[in-house]
């Protein structure tokens, strides 16, 4: 097999195993608060990933510490976003609403690296918010709690993305990756303290749920990606990773039956296709 075949159906299953994190954190929060299972879930991911980058800790600079509390914080807001709305919307809704981050980055590239916007970023942005108003119709439930949360998630993933693409050359991968799991574990330990007050049910669903999301999709799925999408053109990644919340979708009509309506569906089809059009539609700049 190709390299870059084999890298395309690895960053596919990638997206698989970050579809059912979705429906892994929603099973969790039945047992444990939002907040303060982010903290567990990140705090095992960190753990995982200190025997990759132990030697290199030691070099840590001032420097290298504030990209990655940089980075901390923005992967801690987005994940404390997304969690806090699977408590008040289905797992499928905050998967698609989160996923308009991709659209949002070209915009925040304006202030941040003088980008220009092309014609593809205007008309995806049109079509993703017809999306999003066919997936909160009054007559679907209208726009909840959960979904200003998810939209949340999305701005805070999309300034991780922007900050992320600037500090990630420098220094390294793992050193970084291991300093916003360790962040964000902290910083969800200190705000669940504050504010967080319900039970922690040890049982088989929490601990199902947090290895799960701290082996497979925080530890495997970056261990994955550092190592394939160098060997796949921009393009098609676009397009692999537009397979995340379709596989979020499909996993929460099948273990959480969650089922979207029509006209739930035909938003679900705009936003994923906004996206990618926003993406591969870039000939001509405004």
């Amino acid at each position: 097999m190709q390299q870059n075949r084999k890298a395309e159906l690895v960053l596919l299953f990638v997206t698989l195993l970050w579809g059912a994190t979705f429906i892994a954190t929603k099973q969790g929060l039945r047992s444990a608060p939002p907040v303060f299972f982010l903290g567990l879930r990140f705090l095992i991911a960190a753990l995982l990933l200190l025997p990759i980058c132990y030697r290199e800790l030691k070099k840590i600079t001032p420097a290298i510490f504030k990209r990655g509390l940089v980075l901390g914080v923005l992967m801690f807001t987005g994940y404390a976003f997304q969690n806090a709305s699977l408590v008040y919307t289905t797992a499928g809704k905050s998967a698609l609403i989160t996923y308009f981050f991709a659209l949002i980055v070209p915009f925040l590239q304006i202030p941040f690296t003088g980008k220009p916007l092309s014609r593809g970023n205007i008309f995806g942005l049109v079509i993703v918010v017809g999306g999003l108003v066919l997936l909160n119709l009054p007559s679907e439930g209208g726009v909840n709690l959960g979904d200003i949360l998810a939209f949340g998630s999305a701005v805070s993933y999309a300034f991780f993305i922007i900050f992320l693409d600037r500090y990630g050359r420098h220094g390294s991968v793992p050193v970084l990756t291991f300093l916003q799991f360790a962040l964000t574990a902290v910083f969800s330990f200190i705000l669940s303290g504050i504010i967080e007050s319900g039970p922690l049910i040890l049982d088989a669903n929490l601990v199902w749920s947090l290895f799960y999301l701290s082996f497979f999709g925080s530890f495997i799925c970056l261990l994955l990606m550092n190592l394939y999408q160098r060997y796949v053109t921009p393009v098609k990644a676009v397009i692999i990773y537009a397979m995340e919340p379709v596989f979020a979708v499909l996993f929460a009509m099948i273990f959480l039956a969650e089922f979207f309506t029509p006209p739930e569906w035909a938003g679900a089809g705009l936003v994923i296709a906004g996206v990618i059009l926003s993406d591969l539609y870039k000939d001509r700049k405004v």
